[in-house]
């Protein structure tokens, strides 16, 4: 059976025309040649490019000068050109072998939006219709594998409740044992806590006077009692039974007096007196007792030896005693004042200390420098008539802060010193620094070079360190003054 035959099936004359007409487009369509466009500029010159690789004739109407990137391979013109189309919303129609484009009218395009709105209205309600569906299936399914699985989950769940009983009953076990090690512990600590705290208020008894002071009177440690250091200007240090200094007892000008089982850790000193104790009080230290008349009269005789007889045995005696009395009064003011320093600016000293000991020539160099400049700063402030009272002032400290250099400088020199397996105690290491530098400033010539020398770097240091407040707050080298050596003989 031919086509002709065919399309007489189908119906009358009408009918073959419009299957003929199909099948010529058809033909018509598969013959069109195929373009590949790769174009990005105006959408007119894309349709352009697309027109002029499939040879068809397109009528384009409108500007069309919106930007279009076209990037087509292997299809026909008549496709590319009903793309571009939707993908623009333009409108195209074709009259024989004559395409037209145009952009579509308000009218137009408002219906086409209005068909695509309800194309995507129905796409919606379907796929609601179909979510719906799938979740009451898969509400089915869930609600069929619940009841099935409920008897397996109760059964579980009364498992595990019988695990965790158990579990919590071990865990209170555990519990009760674990408190009852907590108390003993407790009971343990709070016991040695108070041994500690008896051995602490044993080792403070007297608060605020653990550290004893007297200027112008006597310092009596009472029985029992214990106390950092007792240092008296004018009068006795008495340790009454039982009572313990764990540092130095010094007296100026007095006694220092141990009673019956008292105890001196450090030095038992006196200047001027004597160190008087029973025979069961006990001194870590040493026992120094500068006596000025008992002194000044082996000094005499040991004058009255060297001098030969052609010397009157009195005048030597009288006039070393005093040379002696002045040397023994210097020195007790010096350690006086540079005692009264160490207790109560330990620090400080201890910062100058360090600062002397790291670098001594730039301590000097800083001393001999701001002597120098005493003078025209004194000028200035006298010429300046105000500043007359600050001169006065700065003149009338001067010599108290050279005595706090001077303090660190003797401490420096008298750490320096050998002590052999004597114990090193701060009175002891002042006191000997001390010596050495006045003795030492009495030599002629050489007396006067270390005597400038020491004020130099005393007044350095106390340049340097601000009267040792640099360094406040901050670790000091420990110098060793301060050290609890245990206590040895002498040797």
């Amino acid at each position: 059976m031919g086509p002709a035959s065919l399309l007489d099936t189908r119906g009358g004359y009408g009918a073959r025309v419009m299957n003929w007409a199909a099948i010529t487009l058809t033909v018509a369509l598969a013959a069109s040649p195929k373009v590949s466009v790769e174009y990005r500029g105006t959408l007119r010159d894309a349709l352009k490019v697309i027109a002029q690789k499939g040879e068809i004739n397109l009528i384009v109407i409108g500007e069309l000068t919106q930007p279009a990137e076209v990037m087509l391979k292997e299809v026909s013109a008549e496709d590319a050109l009903t793309t571009v189309a939707e993908a623009y919303q333009l409108e195209l129609k074709r009259d024989g072998k004559i395409w037209m484009l145009r952009e579509q009218s308000a009218r137009s395009a408002s219906d086409t939006l209005r068909t695509q709105a309800e194309a995507v209205k129905q796409q919606a309600q379907a796929l609601a219709e179909k979510a719906t569906e799938e979740f009451k299936n898969k509400a089915e399914r869930m609600k069929d594998a619940a009841s099935g699985t409920k008897a397996q989950l109760d059964e579980e769940a009364q498992k595990r409740a019988e695990e965790m009983k158990e579990h919590a009953e071990e865990l209170k076990e555990a519990a009760w044992e674990r408190a009852e090690e907590v108390k003993e512990a407790a009971m343990e600590r709070a016991a040695a806590l108070k041994e500690h705290a008896e051995e602490m208020a044993e080792h403070t008894a007297g608060g605020a006077n653990a550290q004893r002071a007297s200027f112008g009177g006597p310092i009596v440690v009472k029985a029992g009692e214990r106390v950092e250091s007792a240092v008296a200007f004018g009068g006795n240090v008495t340790i009454e039974e039982g009572a313990t200094v764990e540092d130095d007892a010094v007296a100026f000008g007095g006694d220092v007096v141990l009673e019956k089982n008292s105890r001196v850790e450090g030095d038992a000193v006196s200047w001027g007196g004597q160190v008087r104790r029973a025979d069961s009080a006990k001194v870590g230290g040493q026992i120094v007792s500068m006596g000025e008349g008992a002194i000044g009269n082996k000094l005499a005789n040991s004058a009255f030896k060297m001098s030969g007889p052609a010397v009157n045995p009195k005048n030597v005696a009288a006039e070393a005693g005093a040379t002696f009395a002045g040397f023994l009064l210097q020195f007790a003011l010096t350690f006086g004042l540079g005692f009264l320093f160490l207790m109560l600016t330990p620090q400080r000293i201890k910062t100058m200390e360090a600062d002397i000991t790291r670098g001594p020539a730039q301590v000097g160099l800083a001393g001999l420098l701001g002597a120098l400049l005493l003078i025209p700063i004194t000028i200035g402030l006298v010429v300046t008539l105000i500043g007359i009272p600050v001169a006065l002032v700065m003149w009338l400290l001067l010599p108290i802060v050279l005595a706090m250099g001077f303090t660190a400088v003797a401490n420096v020199v008298g750490m320096h010193l050998p002590f052999g397996r004597a114990r090193r105690t701060q009175a002891l290491v002042l006191a000997l620094g001390i010596l050495v530098v006045q003795a030492l400033s009495y030599i002629p010539v050489v007396g006067t070079l270390v005597g400038l020398t020491a004020a130099i770097v005393s007044f350095g240091t106390l340049i340097r360190t601000r009267l040792g407040s640099r360094g406040q707050g901050q670790p000091v080298q420990d110098l060793g003054m301060f050290s609890q050596e245990p206590t040895q003989p002498v040797a």
